[in-house]
C-alpha cells in the first residue's frame, strides 16, 4: 500500500473550522479498526468518517457536524456513515478542493472512493 505524507497549509478559517470537529466515537476509543463497528454509533446530524493515519499507526472515527470544508491533514479516509438529516449529502474533496465524491443522501454509508486523493470532507 502506498503511503504518502500530506503537506498543506491551513488558512486561518481552515484552522478555525478544524477546531469544531467533534472527537472520536466510542468505537474509536476502543482502538478498533473495523469500519462496521461505529456504523451504529454515528450521532444523528453528523457524517462519521473512518480513517487511518498516513503512517498506518492509528485508526479512528471522526464525526463532523457543521457545514464547511474540514482539512484531514495526515488522516486517510476509508469509510463513511452519513447520518445527517434525511437527504443531506456529504462531499469529499481533493487538495484543490474539487469534489471527487458525493455521498448519497442520508442515511447512507460506504467506502471512500479515492482515499489517498481525499484532503477535505464537507458535511453539507
Amino acid at each position: 500500500m502506498r503511503i504518502r505524507r500530506r503537506i498543506a497549509g491551513l488558512s486561518a478559517t481552515g484552522a478555525a473550522a478544524l477546531a469544531v470537529v467533534v472527537g472520536t466515537t466510542p468505537a474509536a476509543q476502543a482502538g478498533t479498526n473495523g469500519a462496521d463497528s461505529a456504523q451504529y454509533n454515528c450521532p444523528y446530524k453528523a457524517i462519521c468518517v473512518h480513517m487511518h493515519h498516513a503512517d498506518q499507526s492509528d485508526w479512528t472515527w471522526k464525526a463532523y457536524y457543521y457545514c464547511g470544508d474540514f482539512y484531514l491533514g495526515s488522516w486517510v479516509p476509508t469509510y463513511y456513515v452519513n447520518n445527517q438529516t434525511p437527504g443531506t449529502r456529504a462531499r469529499f474533496k481533493n487538495s484543490s478542493r474539487t469534489v471527487i465524491q458525493t455521498t448519497p443522501g442520508a442515511y447512507s454509508s460506504g467506502s471512500v472512493a479515492y482515499p489517498y486523493a481525499t484532503y477535505y470532507v464537507r458535511p453539507c
